[in-house]
């Protein structure tokens, strides 16, 4: 069973879980853990693929070939 991921437009601000949060991306369903911490007041950001919910999100697309 896929994992439901929330919805975050383009643009959109959001307040993410505190570690491991998931974004999946719309147009291609690639997934991507963001991790944040603060380090001498300024905030920094970990961004890595989760190949595995990657899969498993684009197992539902219906993809279609490029029009030339």
């Amino acid at each position: 069973m896929a994992q439901k991921y929330e919805q975050v437009y383009d643009g959109e601000w959001f307040m993410p879980v505190k570690k491991n949060y998931k974004n999946a991306c719309c147009d291609c369903g690639m997934v991507h853990k963001i991790n944040h911490k603060i380090k001498d007041g300024s905030l920094w950001l970990q961004f890595s693929v989760d190949r595995r919910a990657t899969s498993a999100m684009r197992r539902a697309f219906k993809f279609t070939k490029d029009e030339e």
